[in-house]
């Protein structure tokens, strides 16, 4: 995640999620403008992330140490722990108080910075479902949402997801070219190149509100779509959706930064519109920095999404289509790029050998880190 914050596209990230980077109006690119990803979540959740950059114009960022607490509009502070280099968590439960009001407060490189006081957001409950969507040939994921409490909602939504696939053959036994060691591929063990997982997260904005509606619930609102052919449906699929109501501001903010990019085009063109967050420097109230903190709670929705359970999004082609063929020996057909497809003790039958993409399920990108909750129970 923090690779996809550095090199990806952020320059602020509020909750969960990367965001695209920018270059405020009027400002020219510098070094060491601070950085800050946070929200207040509660009662458990809340991170904030501080670095600084490098040079605005080369999207290089490095995290920084500082003191970070949160502070109430009726004098609670609460202390933050630095669990790694620019990583702050809040570890007890924390619960909002009616009518309190709550900022971030930083102290780094002998300077003060401050969020205004925000008043949270409470996040309702979310319905979840899935369907193809023939016209475009994807498969669409999409929340449900209601919130009578409020004249008009606004919401972030952010994902993680999870999938399993395989080679396009099981190999029934692997040669490993350093020890010269001949082993059996076991389907219960992570000792075969057959299963495979992969993992992702959203990397963009995904807002919506109930502005131009005549009540406050959002139906079917798409937060992650899959195209035919993706290799995340070739076995099994999770994705776990979180959602944060947020305030109008930070939905303007979001926005405007989305619109401004997909408008010019470009990561650092001119921006139509001044974007500003709502944290300060108090020693210094022309420094920029860029952040913008939010209070609210979440809610998620997580599902198994099999295949089998979407037959449109099968694959319309295998990607190895190859005959295994024979070679002399193991390290010959290794130096060649194949692997062993089919081996049998009995002398008399010739070993098989395909390319490794088709028999290593790891030249597609995949690893063999099996999320420890996963359904399924081979590895």
């Amino acid at each position: 995640m923090r690779e996809k914050l550095i090199y990806g596209i952020t320059f602020l990230v509020v909750m969960i999620g990367c965001i695209t980077p920018y270059e405020p109006q009027g400002i020219t690119p510098t070094e060491g403008l601070l950085v800050v990803e946070a929200t207040l979540l509660a009662p458990v959740g809340t991170e904030v992330k501080l670095s600084r950059t490098i040079a605005l114009d080369k999207l290089t960022y490095e995290p920084v140490s500082a003191t970070v607490k949160i502070l109430s509009d009726d004098g609670v502070e609460y202390r933050m722990t630095e669990t790694q280099t620019g990583t702050y968590t809040l570890e007890q439960e924390f619960t909002y108080r009616d009518q309190v009001k709550y900022a971030l407060d930083i102290e780094w490189s002998g300077k003060h910075y401050r969020s205004a006081y925000v008043i949270p957001s409470l996040t309702p409950d979310m319905s979840f479902r899935w369907a193809y969507n023939e016209k475009y040939e994807q498969l669409e994921i999409m929340v449900s949402v209601d919130n009578p409490d409020v004249d008009v909602a606004y919401y972030r939504w952010s994902f993680k997801e999870n999938w399993e696939f395989m080679a396009s053959h099981f190999a029934t036994h692997r040669w490993d070219p350093v020890t010269r060691f001949l082993s059996v591929n076991d389907p219960f063990s992570s000792d075969n190149s057959y299963y495979c997982w992969s993992r992702d997260s959203s990397t963009h904005f995904i807002l919506g509100s109930s502005e131009k509606k005549t009540t406050t619930s959002l139906r079917d609102k798409v937060v992650q779509t899959i195209p035919l052919g993706s290799p995340k449906f070739r076995y099994l699929y999770h994705i776990d959706v979180k959602q944060h109501a947020i305030p109008k501001e930070a939905y303007n903010y979001f926005r405007n930064l989305q619109d401004n990019v997909e408008t010019t085009g470009s990561l650092f063109g001119a921006q139509p519109t001044e974007m500003k967050g709502n944290i300060t420097c108090v020693d210094n109230l022309k420094e920029a920095v860029i952040g913008y903190f939010v209070a609210t709670t979440e809610a998620s929705r997580a599902t198994y999404i099999e295949a089998a359970e979407v037959p449109e999004m099968k694959e319309r082609s295998f990607d190895c289509l190859d005959d295994p063929v024979k070679f002399s020996d193991h390290l010959t057909a290794y130096d060649a790029g194949y692997f062993i497809s089919l081996f049998d003790p009995n002398p008399e039958i010739e070993t098989e050998y395909m390319p490794m993409r088709c028999v290593d399920c790891t030249r597609k990108g995949g690893t063999k880190n099996r999320p420890a909750w996963w359904k399924t129970d081979h590895y």
